[in-house]
């Protein structure tokens, strides 16, 4: 079993009322934390003044790729749930995977 944390800061768009974006995309993460066995301990943060939320969840998985996966879903979907669109998700993910520090909570080797 693998486990990695991810997390992504974004920068609000749009001016129209970021306390209610936020607060939806925070609900929308938790909810999908509770919902899933391969999803914890779910963080958000945000600076008003800057427009940015930075949201984190630890994604569960057999491989690493696994992990990572359940991970960037999970985020996306937060966003998608509240209405927020993420075109070049796939890119801009890509990104922070080269460029993001990632710690492995834990990494279980099975001999052959």
């Amino acid at each position: 079993m693998a486990a990695i944390q991810m997390k992504l800061t974004f920068e609000f768009i749009s001016n129209s009322n970021p306390e209610e974006i936020f607060d939806a995309v925070s609900e929308a993460l938790f909810d999908l934390e509770t919902a899933s066995e391969s999803l914890h301990d779910a963080d958000v943060s945000g600076n008003l003044e800057k427009l940015t939320i930075s949201l984190a969840i630890i994604g569960t998985g057999e491989t690493i790729e696994a992990a990572s996966t359940q991970a960037s879903s999970a985020i996306r979907s937060a966003i998608h749930k509240r209405g927020g669109s993420t075109p070049g998700w796939d890119h801009t993910v890509e990104v922070a995977r080269n460029r993001a520090n990632f710690r492995f909570l834990e990494q279980t080797s099975i001999p052959a």
